[in-house]
């Protein structure tokens, strides 16, 4: 959560892409804490394909850009 919330208070975003965000979120925090990290194809399934690799990808890379640049 704490990564979604930083994100959040940085760029707003439409309501539309909350799923996105949540998913890009979840799937940067279990590179950065688990031993076993999520694959970007499971969690594409997990959310019922509403998401695409291209999607995540460029969402992590904002994400990204976004909350390391303001630490």
């Amino acid at each position: 959560m704490n990564i979604m919330d930083r994100f959040l208070s940085l760029v707003p975003i439409q309501k539309s892409q909350l799923q996105l965000l949540g998913s890009v979120c979840l799937f940067l925090a279990s590179k950065l804490r688990q031993t076993r990290q999520l694959l970007a194809y499971r969690l594409i399934l997990y959310t019922d394909q509403s998401i695409t690799m291209d999607q995540l990808a460029v969402s992590l890379n904002k994400l990204n850009v976004h909350i390391f640049a303001h630490l």
